[in-house]
This record gives C-alpha cells, sequence and structure tokens, in this order.
C-alpha cells in the first residue's frame, strides 16, 4: 500500500492550540422560534451523532456570531438538548444531545430518496452495526499519502466543509468514526478520502491491528 505510512501515535491528537485562559459559562437555550434548516451540514453532524449511539454529545465551536447563527439553524434547531458555553460573554460552543424525532425522520427520508451526500454517505452509512471502538491504547496509526490520492472535487459540498473548518479553527482537527471502514486497498479509493486528501492538511487512519477495521479517522486542519 503506497497510499499510507505507519507512524507514531504520541501526541496526534493534541496538536492544536487547546489553551482556555477564561472559564466558559453554560447555559441552556430555547430555540422553539429558531427557523430550523436541514441542510448538507445538518445531515453531516445528525449522522455523527446517530452513529455514536442517542447518548453521545455533539460540540460545534463557534468563532464568530455569523457562524452562531448558522449553527443554530443547521444544528441546534434539530436537537432537544442545547446548550451554549461563553467565554468572556462571547459564545464559543454549541453543546447538542438527543436528536429530535422529526429530524431523524428528515435524515431516514433524504436517505430512502438518495438525497444524502455521497461523502456523508461514505462516512457513516453501512448496513452493519459499528464495532465497539473505545480503547485505542494497541491501535496502529497510518498516515494518508495525499500524493497517491485521485482527487475527489464536490462543489456542492465545499461549503458544508467551509463551515466545518471555521468551527475547528482552534483545535485545527476532526476527529471522526467512519462505519465499518477496513484498511484494503480499496480504501483510497473512497470519496471521503479523496475529497479531504485535498481539502485538509493531513488525514491519519487509526487502525485495529487484528481486525484491520478503521477506528478513526484524523483530519488535520491548516
Amino acid at each position: 500500500m503506497d497510499w499510507i505510512v505507519n507512524v507514531p501515535s504520541g501526541g496526534l491528537f493534541y496538536e492544536g492550540n487547546l489553551e482556555r485562559i477564561y472559564p466558559p459559562k453554560i447555559s441552556t437555550l430555547d430555540l422553539s422560534e429558531t427557523k430550523s434548516i436541514f441542510s448538507t451540514l445538518s445531515q453531516f453532524y445528525l449522522s455523527l451523532s446517530i452513529l455514536h449511539g442517542e447518548s453521545n454529545t455533539v460540540f460545534f465551536s463557534i468563532p464568530n456570531e455569523n457562524l452562531y447563527q448558522t449553527s443554530l439553524e443547521h444544528l441546534g434547531s434539530h436537537f432537544e438538548n442545547v446548550k451554549i458555553s461563553r467565554t468572556k460573554g462571547n459564545p464559543d460552543n454549541l453543546i447538542l444531545k438527543k436528536i429530535r424525532r422529526q429530524s431523524i425522520q428528515k435524515l431516514n427520508e433524504a436517505y430512502e430518496q438518495s438525497k444524502i451526500h455521497p461523502i456523508i454517505l461514505d462516512l457513516f452509512f453501512s448496513q452493519e452495526s459499528l464495532t465497539n471502538v473505545a480503547d485505542i491504547s494497541n491501535k496502529k496509526v497510518y498516515k494518508i499519502v495525499s500524493s497517491q490520492i485521485v482527487p475527489y472535487y464536490s462543489d456542492d459540498f465545499t461549503d458544508t466543509w467551509n463551515l466545518i473548518t471555521m468551527s475547528n479553527q482552534i483545535e485545527k482537527e476532526l476527529i471522526i468514526t467512519p462505519n465499518k471502514w477496513y484498511l484494503t486497498d480499496d480504501l483510497k479509493n473512497s470519496l471521503a478520502i479523496r475529497y479531504l486528501s485535498t481539502h485538509s492538511k493531513s488525514l491519519y487512519l487509526w487502525v485495529n491491528p487484528e481486525t484491520n477495521e478503521v477506528l478513526y479517522l484524523d483530519i488535520k486542519f491548516d
């Protein structure tokens, strides 16, 4: 496999600047009057949340006021439990739990009507259930060699990816558990890998060496 190289795992999760000088204040938001928009951004984070189970919490960082309003309409409106953390009075993280039943129905309808974006399908949708991947102590990590990947371009996903990138300006990374990926040569044809290899600083695969199942896709931003 000339498209990956084995690398040490130490420190890969912590390349970004995670320091917080001021402790955040957290409060609950009432979004009953907020306009609800179902978009590709909604598909991405709803799929991410569902994959990790009902008790999963989704965090969406907010670097500016414009993204705050977008996050309320495209994300917050789809969850029953929505909190906001503020540092020095400014919103910095949307905290989302328990997807609304109507939003699950919208996502199901989009899937049945083949309206889920193909990159999101590639990452999150599978006929098989997800393996328990909580323990990462004995895993191999591979860096994807982007020069060996055939690029995939998707104009209709780029606006969504730009918002995801903006939301991760502080951490400089996003870690995703793709659903039922296995480390084979066929994986280099994944639409998600082909797209992200040209829209991120670097990509890493955390792999269970016994089963070759990909446990995490670790995306580093510029």
